[in-house]
């Protein structure tokens, strides 16, 4: 008998009804450089509201669709088996064909070092990013005690004035000027 694999999906993913309804579905390996626009149509559209495969065609493979486009491998599966995780599903697939391709597998370390690419919300990756808070900036004079809003204020040389942030002057023992703050 061929392998299992298992997949997580969550639950609200069109892809998790498609392969619940079909039970034969194909997976991509995807490579360094699968075109970017495979990545995000596949990664962040739902079939439910778009034809992903529109743009970029597709042949099969024991009756699978396989998305046009540069890959490392294609495997195709049938589903076995679902067991619920809360906010995901696992699919227990048995391994039917492969198709061995061209390419470095892009692991997520490359998407998000190089690509600059995001997990997706439903995506058992996805992490939620603070937004990143600008830190103030505060002008230091050459020779002073004080930081201070601008580089020109009392008798500073503006010329000779440094911006560091205001924690590094605080650290640093500099006060708050009390004429410009």
């Amino acid at each position: 008998k061929n392998p299992l694999l298992a997949i997580s999906l969550n639950k609200n993913n069109y892809t998790l009804e498609a392969i619940r309804r079909n039970k034969r579905f194909s997976l991509s390996v995807v490579a360094e450089d699968t075109d970017n626009m495979i990545i995000a149509t596949f990664g962040f559209m739902s079939s439910r509201d778009n034809d992903k495969y529109a743009d970029f065609g597709h042949t099969t493979l024991e009756g699978a669709p396989l998305v046009n486009g540069t890959f490392c491998s294609r495997l195709v599966l049938d589903a076995e088996q679902f067991i619920d995780c809360e906010t995901h599903c696992i699919v227990v697939a048995r391994l039917v064909d492969t198709r061995k391709e061209e390419g470095k597998p892009m692991t997520y370390e490359y998407y998000h070092r190089v690509v600059k690419g995001k997990a997706p919300k439903n995506a058992p990756t996805f992490v939620e990013e603070k937004p990143q808070v600008q830190e103030q900036m505060v002008w230091l004079s050459a020779t002073g005690e004080k930081y201070h809003s601008i580089p020109n204020c009392g008798r500073m040389n503006p010329d000779k004035a440094r911006q560091v942030t205001k924690s590094d002057a605080v650290a640093r023992g500099y006060d708050a000027c009390s004429k410009c703050w």
